[in-house]
């Protein structure tokens, strides 16, 4: 299957001009935080940047995969059709939705809201694999080389060996707990751990399993007190220390060997829907659009950036 080209430096000035919308910083003077450039329309559930395109899984439950300086769903040319092939056909599931997906090595994972999983390699757009692991809903994917996991609405994790899809083991908690799960996280051999976060704003950890072997409990935290009061939206682990976000509008970071909340920042507005890591700094992006900045060593606020209209 053979990509076909576009034009990406003619539209994306266009785009960013027409779609893009700055935010706005409490702090004047600062250095400039990452601001929205370029915007396109996309009803979007999922998606995953791929090189210089964005796998979209959209909530009509198709799946496009849009050059990200255009928005423009990619054509490709299958070997056996001379005709262009828009991917939202490539990758349809007629009456199912796509719930998550991620790039693991060379392929894209992703999952779908009766349990499947799909795995299509990045560059030809071909399905490489499908299976089925979960009960409910795949609510996470996460990549962590050699290894791939799942997190699944039934409480579960699997763990698989990400080139050939097999599965090396499921992850599951003490007393049959099948609490819905909202987010998966793993280091790598330097920290051979899996972090779960679930709807009922508790942290889960085990040891993960290595080939021939089973995977560890090693128990739940926070200790009493220290807790979010709602769902867990996203973790993120840097160095010893793993960062959460809640729907009760608060990051969280943790030491890790002592299981211990570190921090709490509270952010602006509503709660956080995702943290990413950038330039020594924690980006907490929220629920109504605005942007919380932390420092990444002094966990400290280092300003909010909010859309026009809000705040």
């Amino acid at each position: 299957m053979r990509p076909r080209g576009s034009s990406r430096s003619a539209s994306r000035g266009a785009s960013a001009s027409a779609g893009g919308r700055a935010l706005q910083s409490t702090q004047t003077g600062q250095p400039p935080y990452p601001a929205v450039v370029h915007a396109f329309p996309a009803d979007v559930r999922c998606l995953a940047v791929v090189g210089e395109e964005v796998w979209c899984g959209e909530r009509s439950g198709v799946v496009k995969v849009r050059d990200a300086g255009s928005g423009h769903e990619a054509l490709f040319q299958p070997d056996s059709d001379p005709k262009a092939t828009r991917t939202a056909d490539v990758f349809r599931r007629p009456g199912f939705l796509p719930t998550c997906m991620a790039k693991v090595g060379q392929d894209v994972w992703i999952g779908f809201n009766d349990g499947v999983v799909r795995v299509y390699h990045a560059k030809t757009k071909t399905l490489r694999a499908e299976f089925g692991r979960h009960t409910g809903g795949v609510t996470a994917v996460h990549a962590s080389l050699p290894f791939a996991f799942t997190a699944g609405a039934d409480g579960r994790i699997v763990q698989y060996c990400a080139s050939s899809h097999q599965q090396v083991a499921k992850l599951h908690a003490p007393n049959s707990c099948s609490t819905p799960i909202r987010c998966v996280t793993a280091g790598d051999t330097t920290l051979p751990l899996v972090f779960t976060g679930a709807e009922d704003g508790v942290v889960r950890c085990w040891r993960r399993a290595e080939y021939g072997g089973p995977a560890e409990y090693r128990g739940a935290f926070p200790a009493r007190g220290q807790g979010h009061t709602a769902a867990l939206t996203a973790l993120l682990l840097l160095r010893n220390h793993l960062w959460t976000a809640s729907e009760d509008r608060s990051v969280k970071v943790w030491d890790i060997a002592a299981q211990a909340c570190l921090r709490s920042v509270e952010v602006f507005g509503a709660g956080v829907s995702g943290i990413v890591h950038h330039a020594g700094e924690v980006l907490a992006k929220c629920r109504n659009g605005s942007l919380t900045v932390i420092n990444a060593t002094a966990y400290t606020v280092a300003g909010q950036k909010y859309p026009e209209g809000v705040g």
